[in-house]
């Protein structure tokens, strides 16, 4: 059961820095998915009361406001005729 738990927690290791890695590229939406997974992952093993689960909590939450302001963002770009994809 101890070796099940460390190695679903180096897995939510591995996606969470994959979504650092992606977030930096600018591939927000694939950024928030690997979030989301590390997430579920920490949530199922860990449990919500765990701190590290509710850290990852935290920094999804941030994740999908950021993409939610960049999408917007967009979107106000595009419908104003200013062409500009920033």
């Amino acid at each position: 059961m101890l070796k099940l738990t460390f190695v679903a927690l180096q897995t939510a290791a591995s996606y969470h820095a994959i979504a650092i890695a992606l977030s930096l590229m600018e591939a927000y939406s694939l950024s928030v998915q690997h979030e989301q997974t590390t997430l579920q992952i920490l949530q199922a093993k860990l449990g919500p009361d765990d701190l590290r689960t509710q850290v990852i909590q935290i920094i999804f939450q941030q994740s999908l406001n950021s993409f939610q302001l960049i999408t917007i963002s967009i979107l106000s770009d595009v419908s104003s005729g200013c062409g500009c994809m920033a």
